[in-house]
């Protein structure tokens, strides 16, 4: 058992009692010369998770070791590497099968006490090596290199007082989009992550390939440092769809509002619908796309019996994130614009990840 020791015996009786009181359950040991140890049930689970995690992670390192001494791996894409070094969160961390070339992860944060041994287990395979932390890739100074590359006075210095103190990370993606950087700051950000990706596989010797550009205008997608166009997300490409507006489109129908007009949600639907259209014939069997953001206005009414049309234009390609410039029209005109982003899967795995949130 994992104890909390104390010296203090008069302290825990009184806890004991406590806890008790409270209704906790109370596990309570005296260790071979040691004195009374006293510790709840929540905190014997806590403290049994850590020494878990403590274990799972020198498997972990070990198994990163043996590869570094000579496993043969699978050559890996820097642009992919750099997307799902981005996908990483606090909560979670991420590995790297050398054998199958495919990354998975690990959170105590989404994951049962159960969950999390039984994929333990699954990681003690030598295969797995562990990817850096969302600590190790200093998003922060991400954010101060590009607002420090910003040449306007203005636009640096908003994006300089916007990194200050708490709260830096919402303001500065905020202020981004008042000075109308946001494409510029995913480039680079992109661009830094998979620097991180090359230094990484680097040091764990896994070969790389860095065959997939990151475009930020038509020139430079013209360019051979681009290689966009061969996966098929081509700059400008256009894709449409249509609908008639019905009593099941409404608001009233969706919940969004009491009016028979063309319902705000639906017409997001509709924009999403279009940018998959138009990335439909560049994905790899097995692949899809999933929307990751979507920031759109509303500007018009379209009553029962109107025909809508959607329209998506692919404006940026970053590695997997697609870029669009969406808009919806009725025969009067346009109804509704903005910007939405897509993020290429792989459909299985994505699922996979999504059903140990359940």
């Amino acid at each position: 058992m994992i104890a909390i020791k104390t010296m203090d015996l008069r302290n825990d009786f009184k806890r004991v009692s406590d806890l008790v009181n409270s209704g906790e359950k109370v596990l309570i040991s005296r260790p071979r010369n040691e004195n009374l140890v006293v510790i709840s049930e929540k905190e014997y689970n806590e403290l049994e998770k850590m020494r878990r995690n403590a274990e799972y992670y020198a498997k972990i390192d070990d198994a990163g070791r043996k590869n570094e001494r000579g496993m043969q791996m699978k050559k890996l894409n820097l642009s992919a590497v750099a997307d799902e070094f981005e996908s990483i969160s606090s909560e979670m961390s991420l590995f790297y099968n050398t054998k199958t070339g495919e990354f998975d992860f690990y959170s105590d944060f989404i994951m049962t006490l159960e969950e999390s041994s039984a994929k333990a287990e699954e990681f003690e395979d030598d295969a797995w090596i562990a990817a850096p932390s969302q600590q190790d890739f200093g998003e922060y100074d991400m954010m101060v290199d590009f607002a420090d590359s910003v040449t306007d006075p203005r636009k640096n210095e908003m994006l300089s007082i916007a990194l200050e103190g708490k709260g830096a990370f919402r303001r500065f993606k905020d202020t981004l989009s008042r000075v109308g950087l946001e494409d510029e700051w995913y480039a680079f950000k992109h661009k830094a992550y998979k620097k991180v990706a090359r230094k990484w596989c680097e040091e764990k010797g896994i070969e790389y390939t860095d065959d997939i550009g990151v475009c930020e205008s038509e020139s430079e997608q013209a360019s051979e440092n681009c290689d966009s166009d061969k996966s098929g997300f081509v700059l400008g490409k256009t894709a449409a769809v249509s609908t008639i507006v019905n009593e099941n489109n409404i608001a009233k129908a969706v919940w969004s509002g009491a009016l028979e007009v063309f319902a705000t949600p639906m017409m997001i639907a509709l924009m999403e619908q279009a940018a998959c259209e138009c990335l439909a014939d560049g994905l790899e069997p097995g692949q899809t796309s999933v929307g990751t953001d979507i920031n759109v206005a509303h500007t018009a009414a379209s009553p029962i019996g109107e025909e809508i049309t959607a329209t998506a234009v692919i404006e940026a390609v970053y590695g997997r994130r697609i870029e669009f410039t969406v808009t919806a029209s009725d025969k009067s005109g346009e109804i509704g614009k903005g910007k939405h982003t897509r993020f290429i899967v792989d459909a299985e795995k994505f699922m996979k990840k999504a059903e140990t949130r359940t």
